[in-house]
């Protein structure tokens, strides 16, 4: 008993030549490597770019945790989807507050009334009022690709350049997009 608890999970000689053999095995079935010492590769730049990249992110992610800080600091935002909302086919570019917002509970029936009128602003640069309700319920999300992020100092707003499926490219500040 006392032999067998000294051993517990440890190989026994037999195993461990085993393991050799085998280990031998597959490395004389890999191919010899011909090259002459000193030789070079030759490969295009993005390709070495790239593998250098992947490398340089595998080496400094020691754990999954390192691996996703280390994808989020570095993952790009050009090309990614944003949406962006349309009405009656026209491209909104902003909304106001709103316009006008009541809100008021009739007390003999116990029913809401509400009133509330927002304001879009469409791309060509008219400006319509609707009823709230109308413009939630109907507005259209459409998809766009981010061509460039432009942020201003003084501000601090965020404006998007975007590119339409129709190959249209707008400009909309971040607060009015999806």
């Amino acid at each position: 008993m006392d032999k067998l608890d000294n051993n517990l999970g440890a190989p026994s000689e037999k195993e461990e030549e085993k393991t050799k053999e085998e280990q031998e095995n597959t490395l004389s079935s890999l191919p010899k490597d011909e090259a002459p010492e000193g030789e070079q590769v030759q490969m295009s730049k993005d390709k070495f770019d790239a593998m250098m990249k992947r490398f340089d992110r595998l080496e400094y992610a020691a754990s999954k945790a390192q691996l996703h800080k280390f994808d989020a600091k570095n993952r790009g935002k050009l090309g990614k989807t944003i949406k962006i909302r349309t009405f009656g086919g026209k491209l909104i570019v902003s909304w106001a507050e709103m316009v006008k917002d009541q809100v008021e509970k009739d007390l003999q029936s116990g029913r809401w009334h509400e009133e509330q009128i927002t304001e879009l602003t469409y791309q060509d640069g008219e400006k319509e009022q609707v009823p709230y309700v109308v413009f939630a319920r109907r507005y259209q999300l459409e998809k766009t690709t981010l061509k460039s992020e432009n942020k201003d100092q003084e501000s601090g707003e965020i404006t998007y350049e975007l590119e339409r499926e129709n190959g249209e490219v707008v400009r909309i500040n971040e607060k009015f997009v999806n």
